[in-house]
């Protein structure tokens, strides 16, 4: 990456080699899952998101030890040919050094997701989580950024970070848009291999759906917000349908058009945030009276300046990617016609331990959503 002034420091992501099971399903906070989606595979037939991107876990053994499984443990966006975006509660223990960028199938239903051709295999050597960020205390500055040992031109494409400018133009149009009791535009789409319904379980493919932005004044969340508290806020735009991302879809992007820039080689496509928490989605898809909330998304522009000076990129000489397929134009905005099943949770998987001290338990979608 010639353009990178400084090399990212080095990151800690797997510290054991071998989580087990029961660990895993302890941490279920921090894996989500998209819920009610669709595969991407079956919306085009080259790539829908060539930008997508997934963590993948080291060794997650059962608790006699007998048998193993390695998933997908989080998602990432690549932003450049050797950067990534995702969020910090996804730099964690259960994470190995593999990502997994190009590609739209990862076999996580037999437990080996890092199995696939080293072609869309790359390994962290460095990055930069926000210092700010304190899962103790809330998850406020949920952004980290990952750079790998080579170059992903030959599999994946970035795509542009929404600019500060950018997210005035969107938060007016959610605001022109969100209709909280009715249809309301599908102008986000979020993305993953987070578990999905009915039986909440990790897909092998990619599973992507479309979203309404929330003005963050009518954003129905028991997050505690402060002036600190950057977000996106998301939920599904047919009242008839719940979709939303699940565990194991944490640090995902979360896309939005810039209808300024639709001309554009890239469709005017933008990553506005990336998956940080919310409700459990098996409790919200069944009905739970206290898990009806809406998605919380890390807001990129607002760190947007700080992603150049860590990274020593100026994302404004970047040159635009061509993509091939507007996803907006492929994806279903409603799924009125499927029937909603129950089970899950959105966002990543974190400790429950973590969850209850924060006060938060059962309701929190994050790490690893």
């Amino acid at each position: 990456m010639d353009n990178i002034k400084t090399t990212l420091l080095p990151i800690v992501l797997a510290v054991a080699s071998a989580v087990s099971f029961q660990a895993q399903a302890d941490t279920a906070s921090v894996e989500a899952k998209i819920l009610n989606g669709q595969p991407a595979s079956q919306l085009a037939e080259g790539l829908l998101l060539p930008w997508q991107a997934a963590m993948i876990t080291v060794p997650l053994y059962s608790e006699d030890g007998s048998s193993s499984q390695v998933l997908s443990g989080c998602g990432a966006v690549v932003i450049s040919d050797r950067l990534l975006v995702t969020a910090a509660h996804c730099i964690d223990p259960m994470m190995s050094t593999t990502v997994v960028a190009g590609t739209e199938q990862l076999p996580n239903s037999v437990g080996a997701a890092d199995q696939i051709d080293s072609k869309y295999k790359f390994t962290v050597i460095g990055g930069w989580v926000h210092p700010s960020y304190d899962p103790s205390i809330n998850y406020d500055h949920d952004v980290a950024v990952l750079q790998v040992d080579r170059s992903m031109a030959s599999v994946a494409k970035p795509i542009k970070i929404a600019t500060p400018a950018e997210q005035a133009v969107a938060n007016a149009q959610f605001a022109n848009t969100w209709n909280a009791t009715g249809w309301s535009e599908a102008n986000l789409i979020a993305s993953g291999w987070g578990r999905t319904e009915p039986d909440y379980n990790q897909p092998d493919e990619l599973m992507v759906v479309t979203l309404g932005g929330i003005p963050a004044e009518q954003c129905d969340t028991s997050y505690p917000f402060s002036s600190d508290s950057h977000f996106v806020c998301a939920d599904s735009n047919d009242p008839a349908v719940k979709k939303d991302v699940c565990a194991g879809d944490s640090g995902g992007p979360l896309i939005w058009q810039n209808p300024e820039r639709a001309g554009d080689s890239d469709f005017g496509l933008r990553v506005i945030g990336v998956t940080s928490n919310g409700a459990y989605c098996d409790l919200k898809n069944s009905g739970h009276p206290d898990a009806q909330l809406n998605g919380l998304y890390t807001e990129l522009a607002s760190y947007y300046a700080d992603i150049e000076v860590v990274t020593g990129v100026d994302f404004d000489l970047e040159p635009t990617p061509e993509f091939a397929v507007n996803p907006f134009e492929k994806i279903s905005e409603g799924q009125s016609k499927l029937t909603p099943k129950s089970s899950g949770s959105s966002g990543g998987s974190m400790p429950l331990s973590v969850l209850a001290g924060l006060g938060l338990l059962g309701f929190l979608r994050r790490q690893r959503r």
